[in-house]
């Protein structure tokens, strides 16, 4: 419940199984359940979309993934951390 809260908050028109929330240089976090289990569970930051393809920065695997918005949820930033305007 709070974290639908938050992602209102933080992304508005965010509609789970959408794209609508995806942007280039947010950091996201992989489906657990994504095919590729390098993959899964990881975070990544998006460096660019095209549609609802995102290629997703994974910085502990130095490796560019090309993922579909559904396999991806934002991180929420939290309390001081660095966010950009």
């Amino acid at each position: 419940m709070y974290i639908n809260f938050y992602l209102c908050i933080f992304f508005p028109g965010l509609d789970h199984g959408g794209s609508d929330w995806v942007s280039a240089e947010i950091l996201v976090k992989i489906s657990m359940h994504y095919s590729d289990s390098d993959l899964a569970d990881k975070v990544g930051k998006i460096t660019s979309v095209s549609g609802h393809v995102c290629n997703v920065y994974v910085e502990e695997l130095e490796r560019v993934a090309s993922i579909t918005s559904e396999h991806l949820e934002p991180i929420i930033p939290e309390k001081g951390d660095k966010v950009c305007s």
